[in-house]
């Protein structure tokens, strides 16, 4: 995993402390290739927040372009933005990916 630095600290300056566990713990599920699956219920529960406080964190996420949602055969998979943190050596293809959505 790959975590960009100034992007990072720009994250940890401006994010509510919730948005910030969330972005981590989906960072840390981070795969090679597409993008994480999982529910914001279960993400909830794994973090031992409430679920309505994980779609505060959640939300802010995505109005400030951290993170995408797309659906592929029904299932939400959800992205994170490329040039904040990465998992392995092509960010060129996430990159595309992220732009696509």
């Amino acid at each position: 995993m790959i975590m960009y630095r100034d992007e990072m600290f720009d994250l940890a300056a401006e994010a509510p402390y919730i948005a910030l566990r969330i972005f981590i713990a989906l960072s840390s599920k981070q795969t090679f290739e597409g993008g994480i699956k999982i529910t914001k219920r279960a993400l909830a529960d794994s973090l031992k927040v409430s679920y309505d406080n994980a779609l505060r964190g959640f939300k802010w996420l995505k109005e400030n372009d951290y993170v995408k949602e797309r659906k592929i055969d029904g299932i939400t998979e959800i992205l994170l933005n490329p040039n904040v943190t990465t998992c392995g050596k092509n960010r060129k293809e996430k990159l595309e990916l992220w732009n696509s959505i």
